[in-house]
């Protein structure tokens, strides 16, 4: 997969402030029907919260969603990778990382887009059709 990830990533982020309950967040994600949002604060990259945080840092330990802020459960420090960050690499790190979405970043370590295992996969997908349908043309 020699695809750059700036080809596939979504370049709409959503993002919360880290003093955001956990609840607020929780729905914002729901209506987006995003699997994960960047918590950002004065334009910086401080963390990231996804659905397996939802469950094993707020579910599974009965924390109160509505009083919590989103800072005290949401991963940090947070993985990125940058525009020319190919898909293969991204895949590699999201195995080894054990995560499924990765904010792509600028040279200025600002965040421009949101790579999720599901753009890789139908990345994959379509290169894995191309290379068959180019080997049945030949």
């Amino acid at each position: 997969m020699k695809t750059a990830v700036d080809e596939i990533m979504a370049t709409s982020i959503i993002s919360v402030r880290p003093d955001a309950t956990i609840r607020d967040v929780a729905t914002m994600m729901a209506e987006a029907k995003v699997g994960a949002t960047a918590v950002m604060e004065n334009g910086e990259l401080q963390g990231m919260f996804s659905e397996r945080d939802l469950l094993n840092r707020v579910v599974a330990k009965k924390v109160d969603v509505d009083v919590t802020p989103v800072k005290e459960v949401m991963t940090s420090p947070v993985i990125t990778i940058d525009t020319g960050t190919t898909a293969n690499d991204a895949l590699y790190i999201m195995t080894v990382k054990h995560i499924r979405h990765l904010p792509v970043v600028d040279k200025t370590q600002k965040p421009i887009g949101m790579l999720g295992i599901r753009d890789l996969l139908e990345c994959v997908l379509n290169e894995t059709i191309d290379e068959f349908i180019t080997k049945k043309v030949d």
